[in-house]
């Protein structure tokens, strides 16, 4: 076997699968001194050793496993700069877990919660971050901001929406405050509130947080600040799709795209694509010919995921009732209704995640001749979501003290967001009220419901906040309906809304 260069001289666009194989294959000897090489590269303060240094660290995975404080070391170093997310990274951070230093022990458990949620285990990963939070909050570090990021990004994929966006907002508050933090970290803060606008559907703040990302790109070195650059450009494309300007969003994407094919695939990165975007994009273009290939290819492989068949079955049965075939729509949304009653499921997907993706499959259905059946059982599927959502909203303002301490101009965000989810989700709202009907006549409605004095519900007139049987008004009102048997409303006014009337003048 030919001997490899030393490691300071390897191209970075030569750190691929390929040549971590080769590292793997390497004599021990051999291995030795690329490790040995490794480790004064990453004190090294340059994005493009620390590549290099990731990439034999990773290769050597199983070389780390063999303990000791040195192997700790690298492994610990690893977790904190490798973005890859994968089973290589969560074998790497189990094992740095052992690390005595507290620092380490976080960033260990903040990538292991990572790999989890990106496979698919979101209770897991929502349940090893909700611990680090009393450990984190008020460090002022970017281990408090890797926390509120991972909680955020989780909640947003959710659509978790008041969540993501209060503790995206927490991760942003604490970077603006720290410029001196890595512009990774930044980056990081960033995205996560893009993921919070995306969930809220809020083109508005879409675009702002483009603009900033691709800012911070430019103190970025490649291959990270091409990535960044793909993702402004990804969430630009994003607002303007929600904006209905195809031809921005068209050039947004070509601009994604563009970055891609320039991307470097160093130390495991994993290149997620944007096959999704174009055959969306083609969709919405009506260019079926375009979204056809995209669709067919990721169909079958997406069927297995546990995150994102959901995603590609809705574009599926689009393109199916696009070309005329109703039947095949008709069976694809009834496999996909009795997936998503499956309990692990219901798990993956998330509530907000459950209820936007069934409502789609009915609003789908909607126009079809003999199908209210299978339209109302999707809507049904929507507003079973519904209803365990405001049980997981009223659960996390119990849990997460940052709920109750948003922005006034986030409350103002998150006012717009329920007055267009009461427009936009007309019918899921009907079927919800239905449910909470059922609930009534079991003795099972939820007590927020019966709070105020009479057995009223307590409804803020500004905002639509909700309030609880403790006195806190819970961020429930989008979900309320003010007619129908279900509830009595009795209106008031919640103490940040009072605050704010007050200060416009008011009583």
């Amino acid at each position: 076997m030919d001997r490899l260069p030393p490691l300071a001289q390897v191209p970075l666009e030569a750190l691929e699968p390929a040549f971590e194989e080769r590292v793997r294959a390497a004599p021990r000897l051999e291995q030795d001194r690329l490790l040995a090489e490794a480790d004064l590269l990453r004190i090294e303060d340059d994005d493009t050793s620390s590549w290099r240094a990731l990439t034999v660290y990773r290769a050597l995975a199983g070389r780390l496993a063999e303990g000791g404080p040195i192997h700790l070391d690298r492994a610990a170093w690893t977790c904190r700069e490798d973005p890859s997310r994968d089973a290589v990274e969560a074998r790497i951070a189990t094992l740095a877990l052992g690390h005595p230093g507290e620092d380490e022990q976080l960033d260990a458990a903040c990538t292991l919660a990572a790999c989890e949620w990106l496979a698919g285990d979101f209770i897991g990963a929502e349940r090893r971050l909700k611990e680090l939070l009393p450990r984190v909050r008020g460090r002022e570090d970017r281990l408090e901001l890797q926390v509120y990021y991972g909680l955020a990004t989780l909640y947003s994929w959710q659509r978790r929406e008041l969540e993501s966006l209060a503790l995206a907002r927490r991760a942003q508050q604490l970077a603006d405050r720290h410029p001196e933090l890595h512009p990774v970290q930044h980056a990081h803060a960033s995205s996560v509130l893009a993921d919070a606008y995306r969930s809220l559907e809020d083109p508005e703040g879409l675009t702002s947080t483009a603009q900033r990302m691709l800012a911070i790109s430019t103190r970025m070195s490649e291959p990270d600040a091409g990535r960044l650059r793909r993702q402004a450009h990804t969430i630009a494309h994003e607002a303007a799709m929600l904006h209905g300007d195809l031809a921005a969003a068209r050039d947004h994407l070509g601009a994604a795209l563009l970055e891609q094919a320039r991307d470097l695939k160093t130390a495991g990165y994993t290149d997620r694509g944007l096959t999704y975007y174009e055959a969306r994009l083609a969709l919405r273009l009506g260019d079926l010919e375009s979204a056809a290939p995209h669709i067919e290819q990721q169909r079958e492989q997406a069927q297995a995921h546990p995150t994102v068949w959901l995603t590609w079955r809705l574009l599926t049965v689009e393109l199916a009732l696009r070309r005329g075939h109703q039947a095949q729509a008709c069976e694809l949304v009834a496999q996909a209704l009795e997936r998503m009653a499956e309990p692990a499921v219901r798990a993956h997907l998330g509530t907000g995640r459950r209820l936007r993706h069934a409502e789609r499959l009915g609003e789908l259905l909607e126009d079809l001749d003999g199908e209210a059946h299978l339209t109302g059982l999707a809507y049904r599927e929507a507003a079973d979501a519904a209803y365990d959502r405001l049980r997981e909203l009223e659960r996390a303002h119990a849990e997460l003290p940052e709920l109750a301490e948003v922005t006034e101009a986030d409350r103002e965000t998150l006012a717009r967001y329920r007055t267009r989810f009461a427009g936009r989700h007309r019918v899921v709202l009907e079927h919800l009220r239905d449910i909470l009907v059922e609930a009534r006549a079991r003795g099972e409605l939820p007590a927020w419901a019966t709070a105020a004095p009479g057995g009223m519900t307590a409804v803020c007139a500004w905002c639509r906040s909700v309030r609880g049987t403790d006195g806190r008004w819970l961020p429930l009102g989008h979900f309320v309906t003010t007619s129908g048997p279900h509830l009595t409303v009795t209106h008031g006014i919640c103490e940040a809304c009072r605050t704010s009337v007050r200060e416009d003048g008011g009583d």
